[in-house]
């Protein structure tokens, strides 16, 4: 499976905790005050296979306390979505 994801991730900090962000591309709103204006356009440059994404999730697991999904819009990709978020659930 693929979706427009960002290869690279961030460590963010939600309150006290430590979270590894993952930065889906695309979003059908294109508000004025976006953050992340750079990724508002699924361009084939963001094309990745899920299973890369679950990788890098792997190596983070044990830095951090939890994922955050962001972007862009996540939910333009929801069996993308879906599968990440099942994933990172087993892996604790």
């Amino acid at each position: 499976m693929q979706a427009y994801i960002l290869r690279q991730s961030s460590v963010v900090s939600l309150g006290k905790q430590v979270c590894c962000a993952v930065y889906f591309v695309g979003c059908d709103f294109k508000c004025p005050f976006c953050f992340t204006p750079q990724i508002l356009e699924s361009r084939s440059e963001f094309l990745v296979d899920v299973r890369e994404i679950q990788k890098l999730i792997e190596q983070h697991t044990s830095l951090v306390s939890g994922f955050l999904f962001t972007g862009g819009d996540p939910l333009l990709h929801r069996a993308a979505l879906l599968a990440l978020g099942n994933f990172s659930k087993k892996l604790g």
